[in-house]
């Protein structure tokens, strides 16, 4: 295992306080070894409402997906409860023996990506293990989903493999696939990392996991697009919001490796203990290639497949850094709208200089483009990028927390002949960078108005006055509305993944207001630090009055 340090640092705030975090573990799973819960999980009875229409031959993906949603009968929890004991992590525990698989004991889980075994528990920390989505929340899925928990689409994973591999995810977009497919192969690392199996690899774009899971997890990925609609699976970028891929390596890793008694035994138990329904495709396989097709093949010296030519020659043949940005990943912190206007972002993961630049402009949205009723300004990423966990600036002095000088200067650059200005009787302001299409690509989004709410698209320019529609890859994540009080904080959690930290910065409940601004660049009294790893964001702030 790889050796973390975990840091706090601690505010001289008597109400604002850090707590360390806490790994939430149980002595035993008593639970787990329980027996069965659920009944019709024999294959006969299971699927006897799909083969009273027809032979599997016959079945559509609309009749597949209603089945297996009225069929899934429990949707665990992310961590036990009074009312629900059950959790992912000791379902998990119950599936993914090591003694199965040949790597450990009854007593010891297995773990995908390194091949390898730990004890059972504990389990979460940094140095043991967690639950790996195979459908990231980077692509799609959200916490409060069914699809984060479910079963069939989680698997167990050394804690430090998982720390590189979502950081290429978060930072660069990376899929499943063959490395040196869609990139230079000379780009290929195999192991992926050194605590993964021999046999990984990955390129920045591709990861491919160890020969013997490459069909379970293409299994459990048509599983996900079967089972929820708003999850794709394609070949083709650029890939939007609940599309995920490469489709056709996962075709021929479900061909190569095919189910075993290993997976076979996981998907009963998942069904009579955990969860109450199956996937279908480890009972059914030859499904796979009737309902996603054959494998495409690459064009030669263009790091792509056939089919994609024509969905990206126009008007995006490549996607820029820009677009791999998702819904809040950088959000705002906090703001004063009473002279001087100053504006707070709080990166929660890296941001590469690639990208370019960020802009903050107060300028409407009406659905389809910006509208010249604000100002705009620029922020030039610097070449070392911006780092995950350090608060940035629009207009204020970030202090180095342990010298309390200036940390940096942050140039924004004025776009308008008159400079940026935020309205402290009610107003808005969108983040966003530029992609490939040369189109706004919108990262976080804050209003406060007295009607606290978003204008419609599409209507008239005057009609948008100091407000604006809300952009709509911004509908569920990377937005707050907020009433008209001149300056705002956020005020929510502060120990928590980024999956939690992320909509905690879009509840409004989590904000504290005043009609005086607040304090936030001058001083000792002011901290502005952050610590982030994968799994966890720690937080400590203060700030004081005027």
């Amino acid at each position: 295992m790889k050796s973390h340090t975990q840091a706090l640092l601690l505010s001289s705030a008597a109400w604002w306080t850090l707590s360390s975090f806490l790994v939430v573990v149980r002595a035993d799973d008593t639970n787990s070894s329980a027996a069965d819960v659920y009944e019709v999980c024999d294959l006969e009875t299971y699927y006897a409402d799909l083969l009273s229409l027809g032979t599997p031959d016959t079945w559509t993906l609309e009749q597949i997906r209603d089945h297996l949603t009225e069929t899934h009968r429990n949707i665990l929890p992310s961590f036990p409860t009074n009312e629900q004991p059950d959790d992912i992590v000791a379902a998990l525990i119950d599936l993914w023996p090591a003694s199965a698989h040949g790597t450990g004991t009854d007593n010891e889980i297995h773990l995908i990506y390194s091949n390898t075994a730990i004890a059972s528990r504990p389990a979460l920390g940094l140095e043991n293990w967690r639950p790996e989505q195979y459908w990231p929340l980077t692509r799609g899925v959200s916490v409060t989903s069914a699809t984060y928990t479910d079963v069939h689409q989680n698997a167990p994973a050394d804690y430090s493999v998982l720390d590189d591999k979502e950081a290429l995810n978060r930072n660069f977009v990376v899929f499943y696939g063959e490395c040196g497919t869609v990139k230079d192969a000379e780009l290929c690392v195999s192991p992926a990392n050194v605590e993964a199996a021999e046999d990984t690899s990955q390129d920045g774009k591709v990861y491919t996991p160890e020969a013997n899971m490459r069909g379970d997890i293409a299994r459990g990925l048509f599983y996900d697009s079967a089972r929820y609609v708003y999850l794709t699976l394609t070949d083709c970028p650029p890939f939007a919001q609940g599309e995920y891929g490469y489709r056709s390596a996962l075709l021929e890793w479900h061909a190569q490796d095919p189910p075993d008694e290993v997976e076979q035994a996981r998907n009963d138990r998942a069904c009579r203990r955990w969860q109450g329904n199956r996937n279908i495709f480890v009972d059914y396989p030859q499904l796979v290639p009737r309902l996603f097709g054959e494998p495409d093949f690459i064009l030669d010296n263009q790091q792509t497949y056939n089919e994609c030519v024509d969905a990206t020659e126009a008007p995006t043949a490549t996607p820029n850094e820009c677009s791999a940005i998702q819904p809040g990943d950088i959000s705002v912190f906090g703001f004063n709208s009473v002279d001087p206007d100053q504006i707070l972002f709080f990166p929660i993961f890296n941001i590469p200089a690639g990208v370019g630049s960020l802009f903050l402009t107060t300028n409407a949205w009406d659905g389809e483009a910006l509208l010249p009723t604000g100002k705009t300004v620029e922020y030039v990423i610097p070449d070392r990028g911006i780092e995950a966990g350090l608060v940035f600036a629009y207009n204020a002095v970030i202090l180095n927390y342990t010298t309390n000088e200036p940390r940096e200067e942050f140039v924004w650059n004025e776009l308008n002949d008159e400079p940026f200005a935020v309205d402290n009787l009610g107003d808005h302001f969108h983040l966003y960078c530029i992609n490939a299409d040369n189109e706004p690509h919108f990262i976080f989004s804050l209003g406060f108005n007295s009607v606290k709410e978003w204008k419609a698209d599409a209507l008239p320019a005057a009609e948008y006055g100091k407000s604006s529609a809300l952009p709509a890859r911004l509908s569920e994540e990377g937005n707050v509305l907020l009433p008209d009080f001149a300056n705002w904080f956020y005020n929510g959690t502060q120990n928590a993944s980024a999956s939690v930290l992320i909509p905690a910065f879009s509840d409004a409940a989590n904000w504290i207001s005043s009609d005086r601004p607040f304090e936030i660049d001058s001083g000792a009294s002011t901290i502005l630090s952050m610590l982030v790893s994968v799994a966890c964001v720690f937080v400590s702030v203060a700030y004081a009055w005027m």
